[in-house]
């Protein structure tokens, strides 16, 4: 149950615009769905965090989204498809600094 609240105000702080509230919200989710083993829960903190850390730009988000899709694989969930098309997504953006 706190997993899943705080997966809901990790959604929330990205949809009203605030990442790193997204983040430590999808960070204190992953922990309690890890020490729980909720699998699905893992994988959607996952993603979300993903997705915080990608709109603050500071951290690699497909670390992230590699692990949710193992996750979301391995569940046979719908979900692995959105992360596939974000992973594209960056391998389809080309590095600046070289």
């Amino acid at each position: 149950m706190e997993g899943e609240a705080l997966t809901v105000l990790a959604r929330a702080g990205l949809e009203h615009g605030e990442p790193s509230t997204a983040a430590a919200h999808a960070r204190a989710a992953l922990a309690v769905h890890r020490a729980t083993g909720h699998l699905a829960g893992r994988a959607r903190s996952l993603l979300l965090l993903g997705d915080a850390v990608d709109r603050e730009g500071g951290e690699n988000a497909s670390t992230y989204w590699k692990e949710a899709l193992g996750l979301f694989d391995g569940l046979g969930a719908s979900e692995a498809t959105v992360v596939r098309r974000r992973l594209a997504a960056l391998q389809a953006v080309p590095n600046s600094s070289a």
